[in-house]
């Protein structure tokens, strides 16, 4: 499952990103999820369990997906709200489908 693999990879860089603030692999593995809506973003995930006391998660979230380094086929990464929204290249993406279902 391409999407699985995409979302591991999504909380491997989070959890770097958040150094020893993070609440672990599972922690942060356990916030991602797919969107409902994709011109939002495929995958999202709040910051409220990672945002330290007393800071605004709003612009957590901001400071969060400017730190977050971009790997294909993931090609932005937004702050909303108290979210960070994840966008995948669809052709990359695609790719990714077509390879997994031809192996």
């Amino acid at each position: 499952m391409i999407l699985a693999h995409i979302k591991e990879n999504v909380a491997q860089l989070v959890h770097t990103a958040l150094g020893p603030s993070s609440p672990g692999m599972e922690g942060v593995r356990s916030t991602i999820i797919p969107s409902e809506d994709v011109t939002r973003g495929h995958l999202s995930f709040p910051v409220f369990r990672f945002v330290e006391k007393g800071k605004n998660p709003i612009a957590f979230a901001q400071e969060l997906a400017q730190r977050l380094p971009i790997q294909a086929p993931i090609s932005k990464y937004v702050g909303a709200g108290p979210y960070v929204n994840v966008f995948l290249d669809p052709a990359l993406f695609a790719s990714g489908i077509l390879k997994e279902s031809v192996e």
